[in-house]
């Protein structure tokens, strides 16, 4: 599972995780290992179980490379 999550490595990213309470976080994927992705997000460093996580994305960029707006 976490080759999966490598090549997301130093990409801005949208990660949808679930747990009970379904959660969006905007960051920079930093490392990934043993069922842990370290991401750096605007408030700081924070560790995610690969487990919660539902669904990522690279954060999507107009044609300019600016990144787009994005609702959740």
């Amino acid at each position: 599972m976490n080759e999966i999550f490598n090549r997301y490595i130093n990409k801005d990213c949208i990660i949808y995780m679930s747990n009970g309470v379904s959660n969006v976080i905007e960051c920079n994927v930093t490392g990934v290992s043993d069922n842990w992705i370290t991401v750096r997000t605007k408030d700081g460093d924070e560790i995610i179980n690969i487990d919660y996580i539902t669904r990522i994305k690279e954060h999507p960029v107009n044609k300019n490379g600016k990144k787009k707006s994005v609702i959740f």
